[in-house]
């Protein structure tokens, strides 16, 4: 142990003196980036470091064009003074915002999420649903901050809660967490009361104290207040994990660099590839669109009436 951490002091310099030059990363960052947020905050008696909020204008001005939706999730610090990193990160323009913090508590969650609302807040016009696990300090802090923003809880997580409280071969452990899901893609209300019957015939007083506190309105499609764009977990929010791993367990101010090389670099491969495409698709969808009219090249169009359409091909007509 004691060889390897003289080794990380010789390749990347002392780790409390990495925490000492964050007000310096902060002020040359954002001499470059003027549209960018760093706050740092630290422990009044102390003087020690508390937490950090970060956000480059590049994210921000990306997400604008992008789905509103963002995954939010944490992940462990491994270096000498550990911590956490928490993200918000998009659908499409990938991340968004993050900090990191001493630890996961009510407070260090408010923080995050209170600065968040402040950088969201100059793009007023937009209703951003929020995707998360049901950590503690999270659910408590959502309401009061985004009080108006969807928000619902990963169902992977959900599922996997469910089934953790049923034994493991059982007919139930992998019964109850199908009949589950059917109730969480339910389209219409309908739907979900006739498939919470029988979950609730088949789960008995196990189902019914976990789904006691599991408002419906965060997990099931037929009472979600808003757009979900068809994500019901907090997967995304993994591939961020996936992607900082290399530098958890780095110091303090070789994350954050770390993080701002690895995105500008992101940034500049997807520029070059958006610099190749010929038309107002991305590659993929182009792809898919080209794949589709060489299928129906041959099918027969019947118009009905002014958005209505019959499609003739050899095995069956579609409306």
């Amino acid at each position: 142990w004691y060889g390897t951490e003289l080794a990380k002091t010789a390749l990347h310099g002392d780790e409390a003196e990495s925490y000492a030059q964050l007000l310096w990363f902060s002020e040359s960052f954002m001499k470059s980036n003027p549209d960018s947020r760093i706050a740092i905050e630290f422990h009044r008696e102390t003087h020690r470091f508390q937490r950090m909020f970060v956000t480059y204008g590049a994210w921000m001005k990306g997400f604008q064009s992008c789905r509103p939706i963002l995954f939010i999730d944490a992940t462990f610090i491994t270096n000498k003074y550990k911590g956490q990193i928490i993200a918000a990160s998009a659908k499409d323009a990938n991340q968004v915002a993050y900090a990191i913090v001493d630890s996961e508590n009510d407070s260090n969650w408010r923080f995050f999420l209170e600065v968040l609302a402040e950088e969201l807040a100059k793009h007023p016009l937009r209703r951003v649903t929020f995707i998360y696990d049901r950590h503690v300090g999270l659910v408590s802090a959502f309401p009061r901050v985004f009080p108006n923003n969807p928000h619902g809880f990963c169902f992977r997580h959900l599922m996997s809660n469910l089934s953790d409280k049923f034994l493991a071969g059982s007919y139930l452990k992998d019964r109850i967490p199908y009949l589950f899901m059917c109730c969480a893609y339910s389209r219409t209300p309908e739907m979900y009361e006739f498939n919470m019957e029988i979950l609730r015939s088949e789960g008995g007083d196990i189902v019914a104290q976990f789904l006691q506190d599991l408002p419906k309105e965060n997990w099931c499609m037929a009472y979600f207040n808003g757009e979900r764009f068809g994500e019901m977990t907090n997967n995304l929010a993994e591939s961020f994990n996936n992607w900082v791993l290399p530098l958890k367990s780095l110091p303090i101010l070789d994350i954050n660099d770390g993080i701002s090389v690895k995105s500008m670099a992101s940034i500049a491969a997807r520029k070059q590839d958006g610099q190749e495409w010929f038309s107002e698709l991305c590659s993929a969808i182009e792809k898919k669109l080209k794949e589709n009219l060489e299928v129906g090249r041959h099918w027969r169009v019947s118009r009905s009436d002014t958005y209505v359409y019959e499609v003739h091909c050899q095995k069956y007509n579609i409306m």
